[in-house]
């Protein structure tokens, strides 16, 4: 569970995999009991309890059940809300009927897929290009930026979207800034209509797609499940480096593979002494 003042810094791709509950601070016409911990902590113990000598029993249950999933809730809206529907339908009465209801009116609904920054960005990008094949990049800010509709304009204290911060995020659906030639013959950085055509394909649909498109196989979980291998402290899973290349001011990144960089004896032998640590090779 994840709690805190401004939603919005919570990442784009963990809120739209959670069950959100939006909370209001209160008004003074809305007197509430005092929270204090300590005595919340000590009134909740026994049922703590029950829940854990409840969830010991049903565990094996739960994961043998395939409930009833809404048809208005997308493929990863689904996915959250599926252990609760599993819960609510083992607890009868109306829960299984209240908890869909719920789930329908939390994660639901046009809201959720308008969530995303980039989605965003993409639409406000298609309506851009009208009908045009290329865009400068100064005349796509132009328009994003003065949208009132759009939150952009507030960015940077005021000052809008940038050519970087516009490269920045659309990396992620594979487009990038290059140099396109106008119609006067001059050249300026911007984007060409082709470029966008898979990205609005694939984020941009008018309905949202409900069918399932993946199955991920289901095992038994593993005796040890909660077990845990703690690794010494500051030692981190070893990633796979990719090469960092400088953007300009455009969010162009430069022709080639950059300038070499040679590390120092120190640093071999530094980077030696890892690699044989962790038997990775180098």
């Amino acid at each position: 569970m994840l709690a805190g003042i401004d939603s919005a810094r919570i990442p784009d791709t963990i809120r739209d995999r959670s069950v959100t509950v939006h909370m209001q601070r209160k008004t003074g016409a809305e007197p509430v009991e005092r929270f204090r911990y300590r005595v919340a902590n000590a009134e909740m113990e026994s049922l703590r309890a029950e829940y854990a000598g409840w969830a010991a029993g049903a565990v094996d249950l739960l994961l043998a059940v395939d409930p009833d999933l809404p048809a208005q809730l997308d493929d990863r809206a689904a996915e959250a809300w599926e252990p609760l529907f599993a819960i609510a339908d083992m607890a009868g009465g109306d829960w299984p009927t209240k908890s869909r209801e719920a789930a329908i009116v939390l994660s639901g609904g046009e809201d959720r897929d308008e969530a995303t920054t980039g989605t965003l960005l993409l639409s406000s990008i298609r309506k851009a290009f009208d009908e045009q094949d290329r865009i400068t990049t100064a005349a796509l800010l132009s328009i994003v930026n003065e949208d009132e509709e759009l939150p952009f304009g507030g960015w940077r204290e005021g000052k809008g979207l940038d050519g970087r911060t516009v490269a920045k995020l659309l990396k992620p659906y594979g487009v990038r800034p290059r140099t396109i030639k106008l119609e006067d013959g001059t050249t300026a950085k911007g984007y060409l209509r082709e470029q966008f055509s898979e990205a609005w394909e694939r984020w941009l649909t008018t309905t949202p797609d409900l069918s399932v498109t993946s199955v991920t196989a289901v095992t038994e979980p593993s005796p040890d499940l909660f077990s845990v291998t703690e690794k010494p402290h500051g030692i981190a899973d070893v990633t796979e480096v990719t090469q960092v290349t400088a953007l300009d001011d455009e969010g162009e990144a430069g022709d080639g593979p950059g300038p070499a960089v040679t590390a120092t004896d120190d640093q071999e032998a530094d980077i030696e002494r890892v690699a044989e640590k962790f038997e990775v090779a180098t």
